[in-house]
Order: C-alpha cells, then structure tokens, then sequence
C-alpha cells in the first residue's frame, strides 16, 4: 500500500513538471538555405542541454523552432555549417526569460542582410468639405481605435508575456495545487492504511471481569492439580521405600537361614568325629 502511495507520488511530480513546462518560441535570422544547430542551455552550467535543434533556414533566412523549459531562463548557442563543417558558431550569453518569444540574428561578416524599408502613402483630398468630413471619421476611428489600443493595454497588463498572470505563472499555480491535492490525499491514504493496521478493541468492564475469573479459576484449577500431582508422588516415593525396606529384610532372613544352616552341618561333622 505504502509503495503504490509514494509510485502515484512520483507520477504526479512528474506530471506536475510536465504541466510547469513553459512553451517558448524562438527565431534565429541568417543566411538563407543554411544548415543550423541550435542548443537551448541551462544558466549557470559550463554545457547543460535542455534541447537541440538541426535546421536549414528558409528563403528569408528565418528559423524558427518550438520548445518546452520549467526553469525561469535559458541560454543559446548556435552553429553555422557548410557542407557539415562549422565555420561559424555564436554564444549568447545573456539570460533569456522563458515563455517570451526571441529573436537572434548571425550573419558572416561576407553576407549583407537585407534592410526592410517603411512605405509611406500620403493621401490628399481635393475639396475641403471632403477633407472636413475625413477628419471627422478620422477623429472618430482614432478615438474608437484609442479605447480598444487602452483595452488591450490592460488585457495585457494583467495577462500579457510581461503582466501579472503570465502564462508561466499560471502552470506554477496549477502545478502547485495538483502537487498538493496529491499530497493530501496521499497523507489521508498513508493515515487510513496505519489506523487499519491498528485497530482498538473497545470492551466492557464486565467482559473483563468475567475473563479475570476465568483466568482466576484456570489458575486455582491448575495449582490443586499441581499438589494432586505432588502428593501421588510423595505417595509412590514412601512405597518404594517400603519395598526396598521389606527386600532389605528377606535378605537378611535368607542370609540367618544361611548361616543356621551351615551351623547345623559343622555340628553333625563334630558328632560323626566324637563316634
């Protein structure tokens, strides 16, 4: 019973880290069609994977992979190859917050990345009634657009990457109440196998004075049976002595009889020699 406690126990660690697992996101810009090793690390170790990935960038340039880390922050390091041999490899050592999407960027010194411009179109209306009006809707969907930009704004003050109930935090909390609902029950399953394996007799007074008698009389009943036993032996001991007494005497009879007898024959020799 004990075992299959501590055996749910260590599933329900185990299940509570794979919940905590945070998904993070991660971009690295290169050259395009290069092959890429990306190493997602542990802080504060010389090499502790948390996972590796092997990818060839796309057209753009871009990568982008998917994993799941529980601890607060990781590290990247990451090769470029070329005919599977490393000619370029960079180490970023800063820590990097999990559950926030990153982005990297690694170019050789010989390639140019290509720089994205901001296209900006300029319309003008004609007539100032018709620029009146599209200010008027213009100030009508810029104060729209304020109130739902403030209503995001405080949607992601309290549920965004940097707000109070990040969704990190929110596995903790359900680890957290999964690990102690195990615990709890696991205690109450602990306590009801140890108060079945002691289980306390309640007994009333006169069913432990009826036992004291009947202890009492056993007792009594075995002492007489003791002195019965001891007197039969006295008994057998005083005639055994009787009888090695009574043997004792035959014998010295015998031996009397024995001698009167050898009396009687030296005195007739005596008579035959006085004839």
């Amino acid at each position: 019973m004990v075992k299959k406690v501590f055996f749910s126990l260590a599933i329900l660690v185990l299940f509570v880290n794979f919940v905590a697992a945070v998904d993070t996101e991660l971009t690295v810009k290169t050259v395009p069609e290069m092959r890429v090793d990306i190493s997602i690390l542990r802080p504060g170790y010389i090499y502790s994977l948390i996972e590796s990935f092997h990818e060839t960038s796309d057209a753009s340039g871009e990568i982008k992979v998917t994993f799941s880390h529980n601890q607060d922050d990781f590290k990247v390091k990451v090769w470029l190859k070329e005919d599977n041999e490393v000619f370029m490899s960079e180490s970023f050592e800063e820590e990097y917050p999990t559950g926030e999407a990153l982005t990297l960027e690694m170019y050789p010194k010989w390639y140019s990345p290509p720089e994205t411009e901001d296209l900006v179109l300029n319309e003008t209306n004609s007539s100032g009634e018709t620029q009146e009006q599209n200010t008027t809707e213009q100030e009508i969907i810029i104060g729209e657009s304020d109130k739902v930009e403030s209503s995001k704004q405080t949607g992601s003050v309290i549920f965004g990457e940097e707000g109070i109930v990040t969704k990190k935090r929110i596995y903790y909390i359900l680890g957290g109440i999964l690990l102690l609902v195990g615990l709890f029950f696991g205690s109450r399953l602990l306590l009801k196998h140890k108060g079945e394996g002691r289980e306390i007799k309640v007994r009333k007074m006169s069913e432990f004075q009826a036992e004291t008698k009947e202890k009492a009389e056993r007792k009594e009943e075995s002492d007489r049976e003791g002195d019965n036993r001891l007197a039969n032996a006295e008994k057998k001991l005083k005639e055994a002595q009787e009888e090695i007494n009574l043997l004792k005497n035959q014998d010295r009879i015998k031996e009397l009889e024995n001698k009167i007898e050898e009396d009687k024959d030296r005195l007739e020799r005596l008579r035959k020699e006085k004839e």
